[in-house]
Order: C-alpha cells, then sequence, then structure tokens
C-alpha cells in the first residue's frame, strides 16, 4: 500500500486537531520523540455522530522515511464521517507527518441502502 503523507509540525499536547471530514480506515502518524515500540496512547476521534476512544500504537516493522522517526497508527472503525482527533500529550513529541487511509468500502452500498 502505498499512501502520500503531508508535511506538518503539530506538538502532541493534548489538543484538539481538525482533519478533513471523512470516512477513514486508518489515521497514520509519523512521529519524532517517542520510543520506536512498547508504548501506546489512547485518541479521542472526534465523528459527526459522536466520539470513540481508539490506541495510537507505533508500528515497528515499517519504516518512517525520516530519520528518527516513529510511525504509528490509529483505527477510525465508526463507519461515520471523521471530523476530528483529539490528540495524547507526550512532552517532547512531535507529529511531522500524515496520512489518511480513505475506507476501501462504502458500507451502505455494500448493504444496499445508498
Amino acid at each position: 500500500m502505498r499512501m502520500g503523507f503531508t508535511d506538518c509540525d503539530l506538538p502532541l499536547a493534548g489538543q484538539h486537531w481538525e482533519i478533513p471530514p471523512g470516512r477513514y480506515d486508518w489515521v497514520y502518524l509519523m512521529l519524532t520523540g517517542v520510543p520506536r515500540t512498547g508504548w501506546e496512547e489512547t485518541v479521542w476521534l472526534h465523528y459527526r455522530g459522536g466520539v470513540d476512544p481508539e490506541f495510537l500504537r507505533p508500528l515497528p516493522g515499517e519504516p518512517a522515511h525520516a530519520p528518527g522517526a516513529v510511525l504509528a497508527r490509529v483505527g477510525a472503525a465508526r463507519r461515520d464521517d471523521l471530523t476530528a482527533l483529539a490528540l495524547p500529550a507526550l512532552a517532547d513529541a512531535r507529529v511531522v507527518a500524515f496520512a489518511l487511509l480513505e475506507s476501501s468500502v462504502d458500507v451502505r452500498r455494500a448493504e444496499g441502502v445508498a
């Protein structure tokens, strides 16, 4: 799978981060200032219809494509438009790039609703 990452420079300081609304399967974050493995943090996913907690975890076997960076991801399980994330507060950690992986299946169409 090839994803296009968007560069950014965002501290992980517990803030509310608005993203382009859409249906996503995964949110990938390229982070600096975190260990390569052995951690997970709660991220609150804000959808049009509610808020869900999910875990942000590193992908230890994946190259981060940036020196000293760690690739992590959080799953977006709800079939609703994701609009924002409430990021964890991690001292010295920064998001240096992100990618939003759109849902591969439109569940409404698959179920014959739309």
